[in-house]
């Protein structure tokens, strides 16, 4: 019998909170399909597996659910789901579609930021990859690119309120530096 990850012991994984070049952020409608979290709005993301490199594995799974490359940015801290079924452990990074004009996209939505390390992947000098869309069907049953500002009032999966509240949380204290 082959463990679970998240139930047999504690699972790993990586989210993204995804803007565009309207400073929008995607969010995905988890389906009656999906593992859990049925009809609950939530962020892209998922499993790092044994031996995957964190960002690699971000990159994976936004490309795996929505087709879309982008370029990392600042974590948004760690999140801890546990309840009687499951235990997972998620690390949070801010994200940008790849963009014609990466430099001007990352000032407008990291105006404060002094250092920011970004992993840039092979189409950073393209147009933007290819719009989102849902790919794995079977887990999500609508897509939108909403104001920071809707998210409150959207009915979220518990990871993405975490990492939401992260954000905010960094949002704060980067307007009080």
């Amino acid at each position: 019998m082959n463990a679970v990850q998240g139930k047999d012991y504690v699972g790993f994984a990586v989210g993204a909170m995804i803007f565009d070049s309207n400073n929008r952020v995607l969010m995905l409608k988890r389906s009656v399909g999906a593992r859990d979290n049925h009809g609950k709005w939530d962020l892209v993301g998922g499993a790092v597996g044994q031996g995957e490199d964190l960002i690699e594995a971000l990159k994976r799974e936004i490309r795996e659910e929505v087709g879309v490359e982008v370029s990392v940015g600042e974590s948004l801290g760690y999140i801890e789901v546990i309840d009687s079924e499951k235990h997972w452990v998620g690390l949070g990074f801010k994200c940008l579609v790849v963009h014609e004009n990466l430099e001007k996209f990352m000032e407008t939505l990291f105006p404060n930021a002094k250092t920011t390390v970004f992993a840039f992947s092979d189409a950073a000098n393209r147009s933007m990859s290819g719009e989102a869309k849902i790919l794995e069907p079977e887990k999500f049953s609508d897509l939108r690119w909403v104001e920071v500002s809707e998210i409150y009032g959207m009915d979220l999966a518990e990871p993405a309120r975490l990492h939401l509240e992260n954000y905010k949380k960094k949002s704060r204290l980067s307007k009080d530096s």
